[in-house]
């Protein structure tokens, strides 16, 4: 969709590259401000990456592990997990959505492996 993407940070790039190697993974994209705005309590929150592939849907977003605990990240969780739900629950939509939401660590440990990293993430 985008000949060039910027990242916030390294964590946003590996994922990437993860998403991009992946065989369960047929289409993504890096999102922009206001391409998908998620409204919560706070404000809106824009996440890093929607995914496509095996009839699944993901909302990304990536984090550094320091930021996993606190009550903005847990009320931008709540809010995009709704979204998602409320989306699957739709019966014009055929896939399922997730959010995915996942620190530093998960993705390093995950080594590149998509199945390690949404299990890391209790998907």
């Amino acid at each position: 969709m985008y000949d060039q993407v910027w990242f916030d940070s390294a964590t946003e790039r590996e994922m990437a590259n993860l998403i991009d190697d992946t065989s369960q993974v047929d289409i993504w994209v890096r999102l922009h401000l206001k391409d998908l705005e998620i409204r919560y309590d706070g404000g809106s929150y824009n996440p890093d990456f929607l995914a496509a592939g095996n009839g699944q849907r993901w909302v990304i977003e990536t984090k550094a592990d320091r930021d996993l605990q606190t009550e903005n990240v847990r009320a931008k969780r709540q809010a995009a997990q709704r979204w998602a739900n409320h989306v699957s629950a739709d019966e014009r939509v055929s896939d399922h959505w997730n959010y995915l939401l996942i620190g530093e660590t998960d993705l390093r440990q995950a080594r590149g492996d998509w199945h390690a990293l949404v299990g890391a993430a209790g998907l």
